[in-house]
């Protein structure tokens, strides 16, 4: 599992997680807090992108949400808070 929290403000945290233990496999993003919290947050998080520019979509990877939410959209709020032995196991591949 990788989990961050993103701070809009004080009171207004929205908390992004993936049920993945394989920096490339595959999961479903879920987001929690209030309901228009997390529709701003999935808003950012569709205009980010994952390692080599691909585009965040719903269903995504460790190392993808990791270089989303270090991306320019989202660096200012978000703090990891688990799944950095995760990103420790990838190791990056040569495109074919």
């Amino acid at each position: 599992m990788i989990r961050y929290r993103v701070s809009l403000s004080e009171q207004r945290v929205v908390t992004v997680s993936l049920d993945s233990d394989d920096p490339d496999k595959h999961a479903t993003i879920e987001l929690e807090g209030h309901p228009s919290d997390v529709a701003q947050v999935r808003h950012m998080l569709d205009f980010s992108n994952g390692i080599d520019g691909r585009l965040i979509e719903e269903r995504t990877t460790p190392v993808d949400l990791d270089v989303a939410m270090h991306g320019k959209w989202l660096r200012d709020y978000a703090e990891r808070l688990e799944g950095e032995e995760i990103l420790a196991r990838y190791v990056r591949r040569p495109a074919l």
